[in-house]
């Protein structure tokens, strides 16, 4: 979505692990953990999904539903899907754009949220992928640790989603590595993100 006209409001997509770590702190911030991002999602694991237990469609989040971007083949606007939002109002955290954290499962990251060619289970707060940090058709959610009085961190909590574009090169993107076990058809599905 980066410099293509009529994406200013989109999420960032076509990004790899460092660049999301690196524009994070840029922002002041820091990629969330898998477990932070899944405890905001699931409303520490009450919920199937950010807005509840009701199946995924169209009316709650950006996925393949009546076609890929709910039949529009792309992302959407972040936060376009209000009533897919968390307990504590976090937009987008199922489709539109998977989403890196900073946890590491081997040579690999995980990533959470699915994307805007997923199908319910994919949404699905407990669904985990990993994929390779230089895989770059994936998107980002800065998180910021929250202070308690007398400055001692609290608990953070994940509630932003970006729509800037980091400062990027111009250059075609890379073609994505392979993300892990029988995942080839959703590596696929996800390198058609950054077209």
């Amino acid at each position: 979505n980066w410099d293509r006209a009529g994406r200013d409001a989109h999420p960032m997509n076509c990004i790899d692990w460092t660049q999301a770590r690196d524009f994070c702190a840029w922002w002041g911030g820091r990629l969330p953990t898998a477990d932070e991002w899944y405890a905001e999602a699931s409303a520490d694991g009450k919920r199937d999904y950010p807005w509840g237990d009701e199946t995924a469609s169209c009316a709650r989040a950006v996925m393949n539903d009546g076609g890929n971007g709910c039949g529009r083949d792309g992302t959407s606007a972040v936060c376009s899907k209000s009533s897919g939002n968390s307990i504590h109002g976090a937009c987008d955290m199922a489709g539109n754009v998977w989403e890196w954290t900073s946890t590491e499962s081997g040579a690999e990251r995980v990533v959470r949220g699915g994307g805007w060619s997923s199908d319910a289970s994919g949404l699905r707060a407990s669904d985990r992928r990993t994929g390779s940090p230089s895989l770059r058709s994936l998107g980002l959610r800065p998180t910021t640790d929250r202070r308690r009085a007398g400055g001692a961190t609290a608990d953070a909590t994940v509630r932003f989603s970006a729509a800037a574009a980091p400062p990027m090169s111009s250059g075609s993107p890379t073609r994505p590595s392979a993300v892990t076990d029988a995942r080839r058809s959703e590596e696929r599905r996800v390198g058609k993100e950054c077209r």
